[in-house]
């Protein structure tokens, strides 16, 4: 039997089966990975905690634990900013790793494997409109929905772990967070997954386990919502970066909407009216990024390899 590694072209070459196969382990593999370094950057800051707690110390103990639980947000922001960077470093490692049992020829290069590419710089201003569009419209429809006021509040409970604005927390929520969730579950999942089932296969998959990474059933419904919008986006793209620059506006618009001179005791005809409006805008800078991209959607990183 012959255990050398699949060279690019193989993959294609390949019996359907085994292609699928390879595409399947390969998205599976990369999702493994992200989860791999954010458990083992969570386990470290439990140890230390752990050995926090068995300090004989018992002054020192309590004032070191009072400022963790005290930091605690800002952990999580430096937890997601290191997880990204030593991500994005992994990826390259193993590319690199890949490349070496190439032919020279065949070589890929991290941005080409990623699907960071360049892509038409007319969209990006639509990009942006379109994140804080569809993230005023989101916000808006928590309160026209009949929602039960129970999973609003512990909606609105799980947003005040994030803690105050800060420049951590907006480096963290609208910079490496969409960087790394994009890099894995469009760049890297997608393009594999492309090569065992259809596109709205490969890109369903990839978003119902990015809603459900988010645990709260509201942050689930919506981001399962969001990741198949940042599919198609990069897809019709042709670019990672595309889905992540959409990504990291609709994060970073989280920031800005409070800021809206919009009291809470405002009339529902207002709320229903921003709704409406938004919602609008959303669908005409849809249309709009269809009509500036291709036509006919190819793999999300260009070349699949």
């Amino acid at each position: 039997m012959n255990n050398e590694p699949m060279t690019g072209a193989d993959v294609y070459s390949a019996p359907p089966r085994r292609r699928a196969l390879v595409g399947i382990g390969a998205a599976a593999g990369y999702l493994g990975l992200y989860f791999g370094i954010r458990f083992a950057l969570s386990l470290f800051v439990t140890v230390v905690f752990v050995l926090l707690r068995s300090l004989p110390d018992l002054e020192m103990r309590d004032d070191l634990l009072s400022a963790v639980y005290d930091s605690i947000a800002d952990i999580s922001f430096v937890e997601i900013i290191c997880s990204t960077i030593a991500f994005f470093a992994a990826v390259w490692v193993v590319g690199l790793i890949r490349d070496r049992r190439r032919p020279m020829a065949e070589h890929t290069g991290f941005f080409r494997d990623t699907g960071f590419v360049r892509f038409r710089p007319t969209i990006i201003p639509v990009l942006l409109l379109l994140g804080f569009s569809l993230n005023l419209f989101v916000s808006l429809m928590f309160d026209i929905l009949p929602i039960p006021d129970d999973l609003l509040e512990d909606y609105a409970s799980q947003t005040t772990l994030l803690g105050e604005t800060t420049m951590l927390s907006v480096l963290a929520t609208a910079i490496f967070a969409p960087l790394s969730e994009e890099l894995v579950f469009r760049g890297m999942m997608i393009s594999r997954l492309r090569r065992a089932m259809p596109v709205w296969a490969a890109a369903l998959i990839p978003s119902a386990i990015f809603g459900l990474i988010h645990g709260q059933i509201l942050w689930i419904c919506y981001a399962f919502l969001l990741g198949l919008y940042l599919s198609m986006v990069c897809i019709r793209a042709e670019s990672t970066a595309a889905s992540a620059l959409l990504h990291a506006a609709f994060n970073a618009s989280s920031f800005i909407l409070p800021f809206l001179p919009i009291a809470d005791d405002a009339p529902p005809s207002l709320f229903y009216a921003l709704a409406a409006a938004s919602g609008a805008v959303s669908v005409l800078l849809t249309a709009v990024l269809v009509m500036l991209t291709k036509k006919k959607p190819t793999a999300c990183a260009q070349e699949e390899r």
